[in-house]
């Protein structure tokens, strides 16, 4: 009996002894997690205006404009669809000339998106925007200046930090 007793208590201490190692290995490890978890989140959390882009939609030239921010892994965005040449106040476009614009582009896309790359093109993160959140903005005079769509969806904050450049996707309505 005293050889039982004295062999658990000579494995007591190195057991004791490797429990509390394990015990404070884990604590740093969830510390220096929290730590650099915390710095990622301060860094996407930042609003980011992505460069302006300027392409041919339905033979229309349309400028594009892109913000964006992560949260709580969650991608926020403001994603806007314009006539190009409407450098100058809409005012003074002829009537109409937004609004068949933006109603081309709506009756002929079925749906479109963006997507966001690294700095070697990889694909990071990709986001598909629904009709049911794209709402036109309109001028003083009650004509349709722009498409606005205004949501969010999950986003890996990781991926998000990777992301340098993006760039429009859209597919044309069946006929």
């Amino acid at each position: 009996m005293r050889t039982l007793v004295g062999i658990a208590r000579g494995a007591f201490r190195p057991l004791a002894a490797l429990f509390m190692t394990v015990v404070v290995i884990s604590a740093l490890s969830w510390a220096w997690n929290a730590v650099q978890d915390r710095r990622l989140e301060k860094v996407v959390s930042q609003t980011r205006e992505w460069p302006e882009k300027t392409t041919r939609l339905m033979a229309a030239p349309v400028s594009l404009k892109l913000k964006t921010r992560c949260s709580q892994s969650r991608l926020y965005y403001l994603f806007t669809i314009l006539p190009a040449e409407d450098k100058a106040p809409a005012v003074t476009k002829p009537q109409g000339e937004h609004s068949d614009l933006i109603d081309a582009v709506a009756g002929e896309i079925e749906d479109f998106g963006f997507t966001l790359s690294d700095r070697d093109g990889f694909q990071r993160v990709s986001v598909a925007i629904k009709w049911e959140e794209v709402w036109p903005t309109r001028d003083e005079n009650d004509r349709i200046t722009a498409l606005l769509a205004n949501g969010s969806t999950l986003c890996a904050r990781e991926e998000y930090a990777q992301a340098a450049e993006w760039a429009l996707y859209w597919r044309r309505r069946k006929r």
